[in-house]
């Protein structure tokens, strides 16, 4: 039983992986933009000791807000590199970078960046962020403030926000996530590609048994429907029965009178 559900756990968690692989595929553009996507996720994982699930998922929420606002792939990995960077160079765990980059993906799906954004779903996860912000704009905190204030906070500022926050931290978030203090993160990173490969050679298995037992079931089910119809079990089995009954005596009254009814 263990190992029945260890196999079934890592043909479904190769299973998600290859759908969201698919969604990924339909927010690019070109069969190169979608390689290209599939090998930045690969590389982040990677760099940042993050799991794939999490990158392709986030990956893929995020390139469909930035396409949807006008931008390419690379907007969209100059964002996610910059957000991912800072939030885990700064201490934060994994729930945070994916709280982060849920926050990322909605400023882009506005087309503006906003002071809920910016200092409450960011700046939790990334301390500073409001000044950080302020600085890649060259401006102070209060004039970002009203800036925010105003709608005047564009997209291309956050940008240059990310940017600036991955020259800061990128390097640092890398050396944290190959250390061993990161060893947990490393090794889910590891048992994840474990389970994808494992899964994915088990997939096709797993699709054949299942195919085989719908068959079973489909047979047993029949078989079932019959035996209800010939006892009159069930409304669907009790009609047919009194209709063979029916039958029956309208066969015998036939032979007897000699009518046809």
């Amino acid at each position: 039983g263990g190992i029945r559900q260890a196999a079934g756990a890592t043909a479904e968690y190769a299973a998600n992986i290859a759908k969201l692989r698919i969604a990924l595929q339909g927010v690019t553009t070109s069969q190169e933009e979608y390689s290209q996507g599939l090998s930045f996720i690969k590389d982040t994982t990677k760099d940042f000791a993050i799991p794939q699930e999490v990158v392709t998922r986030q990956f893929t929420k995020l390139q469909a807000s930035v396409q949807g606002a006008g931008g390419n792939l690379e907007d969209t990995k100059t964002a996610f590199n910059g957000i991912v960077a800072a939030v885990r160079a700064t201490g934060g765990s994994l729930a945070d970078v994916d709280a982060a980059l849920t926050a990322t993906a909605q400023v882009f799906s506005k087309g503006k960046v906003s002071a809920e954004e910016l200092r409450q779903q960011i700046g939790e996860r990334l301390p500073g962020a409001f000044t950080l912000f302020a600085e890649s704009m060259g401006i102070t905190p209060q004039e970002l403030d009203k800036a925010l204030e105003q709608g005047k906070v564009s997209l291309q500022d956050f940008q240059g926000f990310a940017e600036a926050i991955f020259d800061r931290y990128g390097e640092n978030a890398k050396t944290i996530a190959q250390s061993p203090k990161s060893a947990g993160d490393q090794l889910k990173v590891a048992l994840e590609e474990l389970n994808e490969s494992v899964g994915t050679l088990l997939g096709p298995i797993g699709a054949a048994f299942q195919t085989t037992f719908k068959s079973i079931v489909d047979a047993i089910n029949s078989g079932i429907k019959a035996l209800n119809d010939f006892l009159g079990i069930g409304t669907e089995g009790a009609i047919n029965k009194a209709q063979r009954e029916l039958d029956a005596a309208l066969a015998g009254y036939e032979r007897f009178s000699g009518i046809d009814v």
